[in-house]
């Protein structure tokens, strides 16, 4: 590309769209690193909350770990008092994981992370975040579809 061409929009957005995440991610994972947690500590975290709770075996399955992994990662958690243990009520070679309350507070606090970004949106003008919202919802569906295919997933999205 010549110094008078045009810059190329395709590598523009990445550019942007890197920026934010560079932008958010230096912040989380200080957080992150002053309550000790790993990113996949904070996966497992994370589906805990959505899921409301699963198995051990669930739980690697969705953080493609094995599960003695998976068991390492539920005791470190289990020793910050953020999730706790139990045999499942219908079959006792099952062990089932759910968040704790504290576990329940730490992910609510993970989410406040986003607040600058937020302000970030509410310091522009309202029509141009409706369209950033429809464009990165399609370019998020596209993008989906594209990873998992060249990642061998079928069907696309999960």
């Amino acid at each position: 590309m010549s110094a008078d061409s045009p810059p190329d929009p395709v590598h523009g957005a990445i550019r942007a769209l890197f920026r934010v995440i560079t932008a958010y991610e230096s912040m989380a994972m200080t957080d992150w690193a002053r309550r000790g947690l790993t990113i996949t500590q904070l996966r497992a975290l994370h589906y805990l909350n959505a899921s409301g709770g699963t198995n051990v075996r669930q739980l690697a399955e969705t953080l493609h770990v094995s599960s003695p992994t998976v068991t390492g990662i539920i005791e470190r958690l289990e020793q910050q008092g953020l999730v706790a243990r139990a045999m499942s009520s219908t079959d006792r070679r099952v062990v089932d994981v759910a968040l704790t309350d504290e576990g329940i507070d730490v992910v609510g606090h993970l989410g406040e992370l986003k607040q600058p970004l937020v302000a970030a949106l509410n310091d522009m003008p309202r029509d141009s975040v409706s369209t950033l919202s429809a464009l990165l919802i399609e370019f998020a569906e596209r993008a989906e579809v594209e990873v998992n295919a060249a990642i061998g997933v079928a069907g696309g999205t999960e």
